[in-house]
């Protein structure tokens, strides 16, 4: 099965648009290819040479036993494993010795007023997502399990390209949500800047789950088993603000979400948000928002 983009959309869906340096890039689907690939016998063969594109590229090898180059290294290509690449990285999936290898593939960029996205990977999951990735190093091997997952995706985004109808450039920006979202899932939470195991990562969700719970900072830090002295300049450090001001700023967005979208009453707001005086949190809502919860719900109409 192949697909190859013949036309353009008169309105590009804006699932996978990506906003950089106050410039839009949309996602455009170059094409997309299950491979067999064959190299005859080494002797008989061309010389190998690597190539680079301004595009990204999307490989899941699924049979065959061989090898690929991708950044100058040499790699092997079995069944499970994955790669991908950013505009200008040099590589070469086709096979570098005699033998065969079955592939799907998935050619894309993304595009912005004659300008192209040229991101590291890692980087351009970090937009899609809205999350942090440190570098990911291609290729992955991937399980049985997940290697099935992934090909299901990949036979679903051609199933929807096929149908050509009113909603396949919606389906299309769908399937490679999905197929995103299963490499960042699989491959890319040990790849997390902030990282699920970190004290501070720990202490920031406990604040996030309990953000209208009393909470102190010494039981935080024996949670996540740090000093309350330590645990307070790290935090403050990473995320800007010390942990219990850190949770009155989720509670004041809480409050302001309920202002703006509720009309539940400023003492109801304050008792949901974690306070009981409703004099504590109009003072401490002044505060931040520089006006009255009254006067905030007001201007939100």
């Amino acid at each position: 099965m192949r697909y190859i983009r013949t036309a353009v959309p008169a309105r590009a869906p804006q699932l996978l648009q990506i906003g950089y340096r106050q410039q839009a890039y949309d996602f455009v689907l170059l094409h997309a290819e299950q491979e067999h690939y064959h190299r005859a016998h080494e002797r008989e063969s061309p010389p190998i040479h690597t190539h680079a594109h301004n595009v990204y590229h999307f490989i899941l090898y699924t049979g065959g036993v061989n090898e690929f180059l991708l950044l100058g290294e040499r790699y092997h290509a079995r069944r499970g494993t994955l790669a991908m690449t950013a505009p200008g990285e040099p590589h070469l999936f086709g096979p570098c010795r005699a033998g065969s290898a079955t592939s799907k593939e998935i050619t894309f960029s993304f595009e912005g007023d004659g300008a192209q996205l040229r991101l590291p990977v890692h980087q351009l999951l970090s937009l899609i997502a809205g999350v942090d990735f440190s570098p990911i190093v291609f290729p992955v091997q991937l399980s049985e399990r997940n290697t099935l997952r992934i090909e299901a995706a990949y036979d679903r985004l051609l199933e929807r390209l096929a149908a050509r109808d009113a909603f396949c450039w919606f389906a299309e920006q769908q399937s490679m949500l999905e197929l995103f979202s299963l490499v960042m899932h699989i491959y890319g939470a040990p790849h997390l800047a902030d990282r699920a195991d970190d004290p501070l990562v720990k202490a920031r969700a406990e604040i996030e789950r309990r953000y209208n719970e009393p909470l102190s900072v010494d039981e935080l830090a024996v949670r996540v088993f740090l000093s309350a002295g330590y645990l307070t300049r790290a935090f403050k450090a990473r995320y800007g603000l010390p942990p219990i001001a850190y949770q009155q700023s989720l509670r004041m967005q809480a409050a302001k979400s309920l202002l703006a979208s509720t009309p539940r009453s400023v003492t109801e707001i304050a008792g949901i948000v974690g306070y009981q005086e409703i004099g504590s949190f109009s003072k401490v809502f002044t505060k931040c928002a520089g006006m009255s919860p009254l006067a905030y719900r007001k201007g939100q109409r």
